[in-house]
């Protein structure tokens, strides 16, 4: 695990690893069997320390991501009354597509100001060509895909291509994850998100951005994002160069997860640590207005993406070992009442 010296010089602080995902790459039909088991023993290590770790050489093309932030900032960057009319909830009844504005979502629980972002969301987006795993309903099937964005052209289909590389990289992700947790049935996670992209499926790919602050004042009271967990299964976040995401260790040190170009970052929720009898961590994380941020910075907006890939809505998460440790719950209602806690402070 990598180590960081506090101020004082005596202290060694895990920040978080990068790690190379070569040996299993999207490029890749079958994982390199001469570097895959200690590409789980790294991932492995990663999620029972500080539960978050970078991944470089995944295999999403570079065009794909930047394609993705390009037209979210198009979106976010149109006037309050175009985004209006796609808020989430009203756009598309009875959908979770959308815009949600700022000052409708506060993680942090003791945090006195709502966050300060926008975030627009897609559930489910997988393109009419994607090859399904079993059992997964067809993408005409389902009932609340969402039309094109009429301001801003192309943006249905950045947004759907990201998430459909990170719906692969999801599927691999948890491969690794089992091999490393040594389960018996080695399809005891993976049969439970079988149906990303579908009505059948929470997972959700959210694009964020984090408007610029003008004053030093703004700032009082005021976080960009509360800290808080995930709620799901696993979390790949794709970040600007701006920073301001920290992440707590096992020590209750946060640490800086300065942006590094060529990576995804990764983490688990709430549902991944209970289904793993807590062997695996979900760490609590929150964005900052960077530190000591010179007046450009503060000027300067945020914008990120985050794939929340959870399990499938009738998944029952039970703790893998037998122990019981947590009781039984249902993957969606647990995701449902997180998510209603968060709007409603």
């Amino acid at each position: 695990m990598a180590e960081v010296k506090d101020h004082s010089g005596s202290v060694a602080v895990p920040c978080v690893p990068v790690i190379d995902f070569t040996a299993y790459s999207l490029d890749k039909a079958e994982p390199d069997q001469s570097k895959f088991n200690l590409l789980v023993d790294k991932i492995h290590e990663a999620l029972t320390t500080i539960g978050f770790f970078y991944l470089e050489n995944v295999g999403i093309p570079d065009e794909v991501i930047k394609s993705a932030f390009e037209v979210s900032k198009r979106f976010f960057t149109s006037s309050n009354k175009i985004k209006a009319k796609y808020k989430s909830g009203e756009w598309i009844r009875d959908s979770f597509h959308g815009y949600v504005p700022l000052d409708m979502e506060g993680l942090g629980p003791d945090s006195k100001r709502k966050d300060l972002k926008e975030s627009f969301n897609i559930r489910p987006a997988i393109k009419e060509t994607e090859e399904f795993l079993p059992f997964v309903v067809p993408f005409d099937q389902i009932s609340n895909k969402f039309p094109e964005i009429a301001e801003v052209p192309g943006m249905k289909g950045a947004l759907c291509e990201l998430f459909s590389y990170c719906r692969k990289l999801h599927q691999r992700v948890l491969e690794v994850m089992t091999k490393g947790l040594q389960l018996k049935d080695p399809m005891a996670i993976l049969k439970n998100c079988q149906k990303i992209g579908t009505v059948n499926n929470p997972t959700t790919l959210r694009t964020l951005f984090y408007p610029a602050v003008e004053s030093e004042s703004e700032r009082i009271d005021q976080v960009r994002c509360g800290e808080h967990t995930d709620y799901g299964a696993v979390t790949f976040l794709f970040q600007d160069a701006s920073g301001g995401l920290e992440v707590q260790n096992v020590h209750g040190q946060w640490v800086t997860a300065t942006p590094i170009e060529g990576t995804v970052l990764v983490n688990i929720g709430d549902l991944m640590q209970r289904w793993t009898s807590d062997v695996y961590i979900a760490a609590k994380h929150r964005v900052t207005f960077p530190s000591g941020s010179s007046k450009t910075l503060l000027n300067s907006p945020r914008q990120s993406i985050a794939f929340f890939g959870n399990p499938d809505d009738d998944a029952i998460i039970e703790c893998l070992d037998g122990s019981g440790k947590y009781p039984p719950v249902s993957a969606p209602d647990y995701i449902y009442n997180r998510a209603t806690e968060s709007h409603s402070k």
